[in-house]
This record gives C-alpha cells, sequence and structure tokens, in this order.
C-alpha cells in the first residue's frame, strides 16, 4: 500500500541458456590439495572405474575415503559425491540421490557434489540445447542441487558435468579439481581441460521461423496441464485460433 506498482511489460521476455567458458583448468590446483588431508570423503560407485580412481586420488592427498555400495547408509561425512550418473543412471537415480543429499546435508556434510555425463557442458553448445538423446534426468540432478545450494547456503553444492568419453583418470582428475575448487557456482562441465557453465540471456524469437517449425494441424492432440490462473486456457485458445 503506497508502494510503487511493478511495472507489466506488454509480451514476456523470452530467456534461454548458453554455455560460457569459465576461469581455471579443469584439473586441480596443487597448492590448494593440502584442504583434503583428514576430511571423510563418500563416493557412490559409477561401475565403470572413476569412483576408484578419484578414491586413489583423494587418498593420495590423506582425505579417508569410502566407496558406498547401493546396500550401505551413508554415514557422517565431510564431502559426498555422487558418481552413479556416470553409470547406468535412469530418472529413478535422482530419488536415490535426493535421499543420499538429504542424509548428507542434514548429517553435517560441507560439501556435496554429483556427477552427469552429458558432455561437459550440460547438452548444450554455444547456440543452445544439442544432442536429442541426452537424459532428461540430467536436468533434475542440477535442479536439486540448485535447490539444496539455496536451503543450505552453509554447503558448498556443485553439479559437475563431464564427457565420459574421455578416460577415467582423466574425468577423475577433472572431479578432483571441483572438490578442492570450492568456486562457489553450483553448475560447471568439464571437458578437454576447459571449464564451462550456463548463463541465462534475453534473446528474442522468430515467431515465423517458429510456427513453420511447428506440426500442428486440426487434428493434432495437444495436452496442457496447470494454468490454474487462465494462462492453459489461453493457450489452448490461441492453438485453436492458429491450428484449428
Amino acid at each position: 500500500k503506497g508502494g510503487a506498482r511493478a511495472t507489466v511489460p506488454e509480451r514476456a521476455q523470452r530467456y534461454v541458456l548458453r554455455v560460457e567458458e569459465l576461469p581455471g583448468e579443469a584439473a586441480p590446483a596443487a597448492h590448494l590439495a593440502a584442504s583434503l588431508a583428514g576430511r571423510r570423503i563418500t563416493i557412490t560407485d559409477d561401475g565403470g572405474g572413476v569412483a576408484q580412481a578419484l578414491a586413489a586420488r583423494l587418498q593420495g592427498h590423506e582425505a579417508r575415503v569410502q566407496i558406498l555400495t547401493a546396500a550401505q547408509p551413508l554415514s557422517d561425512v565431510d564431502a559426498f559425491v555422487d558418481l552413479a550418473g556416470l553409470g547406468a543412471a535412469s530418472p529413478a537415480s535422482v530419488y536415490d540421490l535426493f535421499d543420499l543429499v538429504r542424509s548428507a546435508a542434514l548429517g553435517g556434510a560441507e560439501q556435496i557434489v554429483a556427477a552427469t555425463a552429458c558432455g561437459g557442458s550440460f547438452g548444450h553448445d554455444e547456440r543452445g540445447p544439442v544432442a536429442s538423446e541426452v537424459p532428461v534426468w540430467c536436468g533434475g540432478v542440477r535442479g536439486l542441487l540448485n535447490t539444496v545450494a539455496r536451503e543450505y547456503p552453509r554447503l558448498h553444492v556443485e553439479a559437475v558435468d563431464v564427457d565420459t568419453t574421455e578416460s577415467q583418470e582423466r574425468v577423475a582428475e577433472q572431479l578432483l579439481g571441483e572438490l578442492i575448487r570450492g568456486n562457489g557456482r553450483v553448475e560447471v562441465g568439464c571437458a578437454r581441460g576447459v571449464r564451462r557453465g550456463l548463463r541465462v540471456v534475453p534473446e528474442g524469437l522468430d515467431r515465423t521461423k517458429a510456427a513453420s517449425a511447428c506440426d500442428l494441424d486440426a487434428d493434432s492432440v495437444v495436452l496442457i496441464t496447470g494454468g490454474a490462473r487462465g494462462l492453459g486456457a489461453r493457450t489452448a485458445v490461441a492453438l485453436a485460433r492458429r491450428f484449428g
């Protein structure tokens, strides 16, 4: 009451995700490795050898490392590293990750890192999304960790996307680098020695091109969910007018 009214734009601004290169090489800084000494770090097994390669590197820096099997509960840790996303993961694995992340956060962990295997840039390139075969659960991992980072600001939380066509040793080296670096960014991709992130940028839409790419017609069936405040109904009317 009495405050200035928010200005509502005539047309909603469109935003897209774009890849940007981040400073620093996707490898550990040797002078920071001493921070690992004595830390209790639990790693979930990817089934492909990356967990063992990462554990060996961490133990080389005097960390106390445990590789967690599916049947084991997560005990008190200083850092939790989930590598299940590098193996035969599925949408159900995000539910498993939720339980593990919750246990780690409530158990006093200081750092949570989860790896995905979407090519080192979260399935994007400089132009936008690529590779339709990138599993949708990768976005679930990122969304979960972004939520945890907001709800537990004391934690260092990071979703690290890697390229699993690189060697196990190389992937482990990049993950070690992110564990040591702790730069405060939630989403980081690592591939071929380059670190990448995603940023949201405004971008207009070529409506003529978009309409020509849409193959809806009068016989199409479209399911619209949500829209309790009328957005769904307005969208349905607009689609019917355009394609009906």
